[in-house]
Order: structure tokens, then C-alpha cells, then sequence
């Protein structure tokens, strides 16, 4: 696996900390972050980037042991797991081209890794976007388009 910042020109920000990881429909993963502690305030805390675990098949790993996995049904497990994402910080993506996969790389030993379903889905459907609402971009990648950007026309429904 390669650094996503090795690879290309997309500006993903690195040291990201998360504030609500939940599942989504099916089993999509949401988790949203803001770039520091700085940006809290007294009011509700809106999350400046998204990340949308989409068209892959993933699992979560807590110090290399496998927690979670996307044909789980035990919504307590995906509830537990996921808040122990909240307050890590997000520091790496990486990328295998050559494996059709990415993972994502926490500094609390939680990393979430994607791979690639081609029997379940297609080789230019996105394993993941990265939602930049600052920006209104998003940043996703797929086995066939590789990581590439383009302007955010809507966010993902809960």
C-alpha cells in the first residue's frame, strides 16, 4: 500500500479528529470530523469533512485484531465499535491500485480497511468519498478511476 498522499494530487487532510462515526444504510459507515479541537465552541458542532465508507466491502480492526466487518447485524457491536472512534484522530489513507483496496489509519491502533467486491459491484463504484464542506468537494476513490475529486452536489442521507 501506498501513502494516499504519494499517489495523488488530492489535498486529504491528515490529523482529522472524529466526532460521530455511526452506520448508515445497510452497511454504509459516516464518520465526520473537524480539523482540531479549536473549531469547538459553545454551539453544536457541525463537522467540517465526511468520510462515507460506500460500495466496498470493509472491516475494522482495533491493535491488528479484527472487530467489525460489513455483514455484521448486531447493531450494539457496530454501535460500540464506532464510538471508539470518537476523539481519534485520522493519520493516513492508504492506497493498494494493485489490490483494489484502501485503509484508513487512526492514532488510537484503529484502522478500517476497504476492499474492492467486483461481485457485488461495479470496478468504477466508489469504495469510499471524502466529503470536504469547506470546499464543497468530494474526494473518492474507486479500482478504476483511482482517487480523484470533483464539486459535492449532496451529502449522504442518515
Amino acid at each position: 500500500m501506498s501513502s494516499i498522499k504519494a499517489i495523488c494530487n488530492v489535498p486529504f487532510p491528515l490529523g482529522l479528529e472524529v466526532i460521530e462515526a455511526k452506520r448508515g444504510v445497510g452497511s454504509f459507515l459516516l464518520i465526520d470530523f473537524v480539523v482540531s479541537r479549536s473549531e469547538r465552541g459553545a454551539t453544536a458542532l457541525r463537522a467540517a469533512f465526511l468520510l462515507w465508507v460506500y460500495l466496498s466491502d470493509w472491516e475494522i480492526y482495533q491493535d491488528d485484531k479484527r472487530v467489525l466487518d460489513c455483514d455484521e447485524t448486531d447493531d450494539r457491536l457496530y454501535e460500540d465499535v464506532l464510538n471508539g472512534l470518537v476523539g481519534s484522530k485520522l493519520i493516513d489513507i492508504d492506497v493498494d491500485v494493485a489490490d483494489q483496496s484502501s485503509q484508513f489509519m487512526f492514532d488510537n491502533n484503529i484502522s478500517i480497511r476497504l476492499e474492492s467486491d467486483l461481485d457485488a459491484y461495479e470496478n468504477d463504484d466508489d469504495l469510499f468519498m471524502f466529503f470536504d464542506r469547506s470546499k464543497d468537494m468530494v474526494h473518492s476513490y474507486s479500482p478504476q478511476k483511482g482517487v480523484y475529486s470533483e464539486l459535492s452536489r449532496s451529502l449522504p442521507e442518515d
